[in-house]
């Protein structure tokens, strides 16, 4: 039998073209000279190295059976792995040839015997018996000939783009992911290469104790596609670096030959998985390897440089994945059910109940719609926060090893409800910054006119009452229109100066480290959840750390922006009915006790001295409230008009304001209307001015005369809920307001709708981006321009509803 398999063995030498990726070399060096002596020898003499030869040509045909070296492999071993062979689990009978092919897959599930922590330890000082943090990889060489090399220690091998030794042996700490890829060109690959042109080839083992090695599977992913529909073609043991022995061709002449082809692996991927049951055991850990190749005896570069990626993952083992994605949907589902559903439910009470029977199918199906969206991605916004915060917490706290953090591109769904819930509250800032803009606002001038001499010296007669204090409280509240509790120029700078100047960003990175916020790595991957967890932290810190800093010391004890506009109203006698909905609006009670309000500096200091010692009446709408100061100095109110109010009301402005517009875009054009508005008013504009004037003045003086049944004080349910009271239904009714609602048309009134906008959108940026400094410059060019935009369009709905030409309002 031996001398037909010899002979056999050499005609498939003959025959025989060395087989790469995408190129072919006719008559390669190694085939023709090693394989067919190395085979007699094994087979005769049972040579070691002589097998290891003929292994390692099958190893540079990337184990593809139907390739001459892999043949006579298998017919080596069918020889040579006689009964007295021995085979341990998935490891076949070889003889004196060495271990390539797995049997099966059993491996899979194989007790490696090594305890792993997230903590110090290693396995060169501990026994064996206790937990490791960093792993030692133990590589076995040969050379192309056979040759054994002896064992070495993995560092940084079999990285193509080159790395500092120190970095470059990061992926060996347990839990750090690690990636370096690079693109490179043909030089930079035969740089690499031995000048021999012959590769090293390697075993690897993982050593699990002082004397004791376990050997580490390698999937050549060029294997299994050689093998076509067939699949899985199961793991293998030996692998090389870079090879251009086979890739040499028999020149012309005996002692000629040409280097024609270099094959290198493009993707080296080490994958270690954690056991679901213990978690602080893993399984035996793979190698998987994609070869290419490249021709070099053209003398040129390929155009484009190749990628190439060294990385090492950690995976959860079992169905722990699909525990994750089980426990975001339940959460979705409790908050979609818990908050935004009773939020659907109540915004849509309270817009009916407002609404007063009116019927206005299309407002309030928008309504509807938006309130729908806006709850629902509020809750999906809660829902990753809260899972960005509780897997930050849990991976990176985790005293004993629990789970491996999700890979990125494991977590679609978490993708997914990000992009819905900033596309969701996208849409409901819009509508809001909408129901900003086309408010109804009007301001009443309480100024009783001086008594002057006539023209013609016979009597006295009304002098025309200014128009100053009304430009000024105008300007002012065109002003107030972009206040923010909040600063978001200092929110993202400090947000910068934390992920970038403190390096804080570093703790998204897929590190067991807790607080090593010194060193930053190239190679260690970051992961989107941990970054969303650190982002939604320090956002809720600054946000909560401005906001109470604003609203319990320096709102009430420095200057509040609402208070001040408010006492400003009082002193300029003016006050402000300003509606957000067909029959609910604000009240802004301005009206003073002084004889006149167009009077000099001197002249309002005495009347504050008059207010100070008690001189004068309350400032509030109400003279007398059951003995209680608060109501009766309280100058705002949430006002519920009845349905005649708000039909004279539009009939008289609305329509006349409707109707100048129409003049204007004929006048004028749609664009320069839309932009500058419709100019100086006319006078049939002052006029229905006037006459909406009257009209809330009678309004107003009614519900003061009738103070007892008209002004009432909001229950603990009406202020929860913020539904009419009963008494609305066919009188107007003025509700005290201590929560100052007129802001909820304004950007102060909104802050946290606003902060959580900013906020996911910053987060959705850097999810792409990777940058926190350029996402912060983005974030804050889109708060401008949406600040920009809100006070132009604000600007110009004042000056219609107010018919206040464009000019005065600076």
């Amino acid at each position: 039998m031996a001398p037909s398999l010899t002979c056999s063995c050499f005609a498939w030498l003959v025959r025989t073209q060395a087989s790469f990726p995408s190129t072919t070399v006719s008559g390669s060096v190694p085939l023709a000279v090693l394989l067919g002596p190395s085979a007699r020898a094994c087979l005769e003499g049972q040579s070691r190295s002589a097998c290891n030869a003929v292994a390692n040509l099958c190893v540079l045909q990337l184990y593809s059976r139907d390739r001459g070296a892999c043949r006579v492999y298998s017919s080596l071993v069918s020889v040579l792995a006689t009964d007295s062979s021995t085979a341990e689990g998935p490891r076949p009978a070889t003889g004196p040839l060495p271990w390539l092919f797995y049997t099966g897959d059993q491996y899979l599930e194989d007790d490696v015997g090594l305890k792993v922590h997230f903590g110090d330890g290693d396995v060169d000082t501990i026994e064996s018996s206790e937990r490791v943090t960093k792993f030692t990889f133990i590589l076995s060489a040969y050379a192309l000939n056979g040759t054994w090399l002896g064992f070495h220690e993995w560092q940084k091998h079999f990285q193509l783009c080159g790395i500092h030794t120190d970095e470059g042996e990061l992926w060996r700490n347990f839990g750090w992911e690690y990636r370096n890829d690079c693109d490179v060109n043909l030089s930079d690959v035969l740089e690499e290469m031995p000048k021999t042109r012959e590769p090293v080839f390697y075993d690897a083992f993982l050593r699990t104790g002082t004397d004791t090695l376990y050997p580490i599977p390698v999937k050549v992913t060029n294997f299994d596609e050689s093998a076509g529909n067939s699949g899985d073609e199961g793991a293998v043991r030996r692998f090389f670096y870079i090879d251009g022995a086979l890739g040499t061709s028999q020149g012309s002449s005996p002692n000629s030959a040409e280097f024609q082809v270099v094959q290198y692996p493009s993707t080296f991927r080490l994958v270690i998985t954690q056991r679901p049951d213990p978690t602080d055991e893993i399984f035996p850990p793979q190698i998987f390897i994609t070869y290419t190749s490249q021709q070099v005896n053209s003398g040129q570069e390929p155009s484009t440089p190749s990628r190439v990626e060294f990385s090492v993952e950690y995976l959860n083992g079992g169905n722990l994945e699909e525990s994750f994605d089980n426990a975001f949907h339940i959460m979705l589902i409790v908050f979609l059910v818990a908050i935004a559903f009773p939020v659907i439910c109540w915004k849509i009470l309270r817009a009916y109940k407002r609404s007063k029977g009116a019927r206005n199918d299309q407002g309030l199906f928008i309504y509807m719609s938006v309130a729908l969206i806006d709850a629902a991605t509020f809750a999906l916004f809660l829902v990753v926060g809260l899972v960005g915060l509780y897997q930050l917490i849990l991976y990176k706290l985790q005293a004993a090893v629990f789970f491996m953090i999700p890979r990125d591109e494991d977590l679609v769904n978490f993708r997914a409800t990000v992009i819905v819930a900033i596309v969701g509250q996208a849409v409901g800032l819009l509508y809001m910054l909408w129901k900003q803009v086309t408010v109804d606002v009007f301001f009443l001038d309480w100024e009783r006119p001086r008594k002057v001499l006539s023209r013609d010296g016979r009597g006295e007669e009304d002098a025309d009452v200014s128009a100053w204090r009304l430009l000024l409280i105008a300007n002012k509240f065109a002003d107030l229109q972009t206040v923010r509790v909040t600063c978001p120029a200092f929110t993202l700078l400090m947000m910068v100066l934390i992920l970038i100047g403190a390096n804080v960003q570093n703790a998204g990175e897929i590190t067991p480290k807790q607080g090593d916020f010194d060193n930053t790595y190239r190679t260690t991957q970051p992961s989107i959840v941990l970054r969303w967890g650190i982002q939604t932290a320090f956002f809720l810190v600054l946000f909560l750390g401005q906001y109470l800093f604003r609203r319990l010391l320096y709102f009430p004890y420095v200057s509040n922006p609402i208070t001040n506009f408010v006492d400003l109203m009082y002193l300029a006698n003016i006050s402000a009915i300003i509606l957000d909905d067909r029959h609910v609006g604000s009240y802004i009670h301005g009206r003073n006790n002084a004889q006149h309000a167009n009077t000099t500096l001197r002249g309002l200091n005495n009347e504050l001295d008059k207010e100070s010692e008690g001189l004068v009446a309350h400032r509030g709408f109400v003279p007398t409230y059951q003995g209680s100061r608060e109501k009766c100095e309280n100058q705002v109110f949430q006002i519920y008009i009845t349905e005649a109010v708000r039909r004279q009301y539009e009939a008289t402005m609305t329509q006349r304001l409707a109707q100048v517009q129409h003049e204007a875009r004929i006048r004028q054009g749609q664009m320069l209307t839309f932009l500058k508005g419709t100019g100086k008013p006319e006078e049939a504009m002052l006029a229905a001015n006037d006459d909406v004037s009257a009209l809330f003045r009678e309004m107003i003086n009614d519900v003061e005369r009738n103070y007892a049944t008209q002004v009432v004080d909001p229950s603990y349910p009406q202020l929860l809920l913020q539904l009419p009271p009963e008494a609305s239904t066919y009188n107007t009714v003025f509700v005290h307001d201590y929560f100052r609602s007129f802001t909820e048309t304004m950007f102060i009134g909104n802050e946290v709708r606003l902060f959580v906008f900013e906020a996911l959108f910053f987060m959705a940026v850097d999810l792409a981006l990777n940058n926190a400094a350029v996402t912060a410059l983005i974030t804050y060019v889109m708060v401008r321009v949406v600040a920009l935009v809100r006070k132009a369009f604000g600007i110009l709905n004042i000056s219609q509803k107010t018919t206040i030409d464009l000019h005065f309002l600076v």
